[in-house]
C-alpha cells in the first residue's frame, strides 16, 4: 500500500472504512436569568457516533474522499454530517507535487431538548441548525523516504473559506415575564475568512499508515483550530483496522471531539 500511495505501484486505489465510536460536544447557549440579564452557558454531552469513509487515489493525478457521519443523540440533538475534499496534483517531480483543491463540510443539527434544560432556564427548547463550509485551497505536497521501509509526505496549504449558517430556534423561558417567556426566531449568517493547514502522512513497512492533520481558521477576531489523527494497520493487502480522532473548536470554549474505530477495505 505504501508503494501505491507514493506512485511506484498501481495507479488507482479505492479505500472504504466503516466506523463506530463516541463523540463529545460542548455547546454554548444564551439564556436570561430571573432579572432578565443575558448570560452564556455551556452543555457538554457524549453520545454514540458512526461514520463511513470513502477515498479514491491516483497518486500522480488526484485524491478525493468523502466522510459521512452521524450521532443520534448528543446534547439532546440528532447530528448528521458530510465532509468531502478533492485535490488535483500537477507539476509532479521527484520532490512531490503542486496541489489545488476544494474542501466541503455540511453539518445538520436537530435539537429537541424539551424540558431537559429546565435547570438552565428553559422549560422547552427546539432548534434546527445547518452549517456549510466551503474552502478553496492550494499548496504543495512534498514526498520523501527516510529509509526503504518508511514513506512520508507533508502537504502545507492555505485557503479561503465561506461559512453559511441557517436555522430556527423556539423556546420557553422558565423564569421570565409573559412578554419574554416565549421565543421563535430564524437565524442566518455568512462569513468569509482565511484558513491554513498541513497534512502529514507516514507509512511504515507497507502496512502501518499514520496521518495527522491541522486546520486553522481566522474568524471574526478568533483563531479556531482543528486537529485530526488517523492510524490504519493493514493485516493484508486488502484489509485493515482503522482508528480516527478529531478535535474541532466551534467558538470560544465550545468544541467537538470524537474517537472512532473501524474496519478498512482497500481495492
Amino acid at each position: 500500500f505504501a508503494q501505491a500511495a507514493d506512485g511506484s505501484a498501481h495507479s488507482g486505489i479505492f479505500i472504504s472504512s466503516l466506523y463506530g465510536g463516541a463523540v463529545t460536544n460542548k455547546a454554548a447557549y444564551t439564556y436570561y436569568d430571573a432579572s432578565m440579564t443575558k448570560k452564556t452557558g455551556y452543555l457538554t454531552d457524549t453520545g454514540f457516533m458512526t461514520g463511513l469513509f470513502l477515498q479514491w487515489i491516483d497518486p500522480s493525478l488526484f485524491q478525493a474522499n468523502l466522510f459521512l457521519y452521524g450521532a443520534p443523540d448528543v446534547n439532546y440533538s440528532r447530528v448528521l454530517g458530510a465532509h468531502a475534499n478533492a485535490d488535483a496534483y500537477f507539476l509532479n517531480g521527484s520532490w512531490g507535487s503542486c496541489v489545488a483543491g476544494v474542501d466541503v463540510e455540511d453539518i445538520d443539527i436537530n435539537m429537541k431538548a424539551k424540558a431537559h434544560l429546565l435547570d438552565k432556564g428553559y422549560s422547552d427548547m427546539t432548534m434546527t441548525n445547518n452549517v456549510l463550509f466551503l474552502m478553496a485551497r492550494a499548496g504543495a505536497k512534498f514526498r520523501f523516504a527516510p529509509s526503504d521501509m518508511i514513506f512520508c509526505s507533508i502537504f502545507p496549504y492555505a485557503g479561503i473559506t465561506r461559512e453559511t449558517v441557517d436555522g430556527n430556534v423556539t423556546y420557553d423561558l422558565a423564569a421570565a415575564p409573559p412578554a419574554y417567556k416565549h421565543g421563535d426566531r430564524d437565524f442566518t449568517g455568512k462569513d468569509h475568512y482565511f484558513s491554513w493547514g498541513a497534512n502529514l502522512n507516514v507509512n511504515i513497512m507497507h502496512f502501518i499508515d499514520l496521518t495527522a492533520k491541522y486546520l486553522g481558521r481566522a474568524k471574526q477576531g478568533e483563531y479556531l483550530n482543528s486537529f485530526t489523527g488517523q492510524a490504519n494497520i493493514y493485516v493484508s493487502r486488502n484489509f485493515g483496522i482503522s482508528w480516527q480522532t478529531k478535535y474541532m473548536d466551534i467558538s470560544g470554549d465550545a468544541y467537538d471531539l470524537y474517537n472512532i474505530l473501524g474496519a478498512t477495505l482497500v481495492f
